[in-house]
């Protein structure tokens, strides 16, 4: 090998999944699970097959949060940016609970030999990209001139109703999906790389501790559960009757 070449090129250094450990960690873990043989594999997990080509893997956010010990709020948003910045993609997700098919975009820059012309490539040619913006418009789509179209955009994005609604129904609440405070909290909390079920999992776990006590049942509302504490409330078990945790695995537990 010459030795202008590194398996990890110094310039890794200024790019911006380096500046971030974790994030770093994760791209890194992606290399290595990603299938390296140009010969599809099919692995049978839970009963389901799944195929792999040069390039893919299979990703589930339980599973790498656990094996890297990170929070699965942090895998989120480091998989958005990674997407956003053309670095993985979605080959194809399969269904609630069950793994996704990423691919590498570029995967052959990472992985031939040093010797050929490609091989200065790879981290190299990532080096001088910054991390892509949360609100970053690509290409692909026309540039947003007017405030009001980012906020329908917006509207359309952030499943308020559906959060709402589920809410009312857990809690046998009447709660407006449209309260401007309501908004901005289930807004702040999408803006921090929760979704759907991360809401739908705080109400689950929050009404199994509170609905049936007289004391708390008046926190079981928006302003409670969608604010600061969210994140913490995630990672609480919900409660059986006589306030005992269920031993039951949850949802999350399920996944790959």
């Amino acid at each position: 090998m010459n030795g202008n070449f590194l398996p990890l090129r110094r310039e890794i250094r200024d790019h911006w999944t380096y500046q971030d450990s974790q994030y770093f960690h994760l791209w890194i873990d992606m290399l290595f699970n990603a299938r390296f043989s140009h010969q599809p594999k099919k692995e049978v997990y839970k009963g389901v097959m799944y195929t792999l080509n040069r390039g893919e893997f299979l990703f589930s956010r339980p599973s790498y949060a656990n094996r890297l010990n990170v929070t699965e709020n942090r895998v989120r948003k480091a998989v958005e940016l990674l997407i956003k910045d053309n670095m993985i993609e979605v080959v194809s997700s399969l269904g609630k609970n069950k793994p996704t098919i990423y691919k590498i975009i570029n995967y052959e820059t990472y992985n031939n030999s040093p010797s050929e012309s490609v091989g200065t490539k790879g981290f190299q040619e990532l080096s001088t990209k910054s991390p892509p913006s949360e609100h970053q418009v690509t290409t692909k789509s026309p540039p947003l001139k007017k405030k009001e179209k980012i906020d329908k955009n917006e509207k359309e994005l952030i499943p308020f109703v559906e959060i709402v609604n589920y809410l009312n129904g857990v809690s046998n609440k009447s709660y407006k999906h449209s309260t401007k405070k309501t908004q901005v909290l289930i807004k702040a909390r999408y803006n921090e790389g929760f979704r759907l079920d991360d809401f739908k999992k705080v109400i689950d776990i929050k009404t199994s501790q509170w609905l049936n006590d007289n004391n708390m049942n008046s926190y079981i509302r928006p302003e409670t559960l969608f604010g600061t504490k969210f994140e913490g409330y995630l990672n609480e078990k919900p409660k059986g009757k006589g306030g005992f945790d269920l031993s039951e695995p949850s949802v999350y537990d399920n996944a790959f």
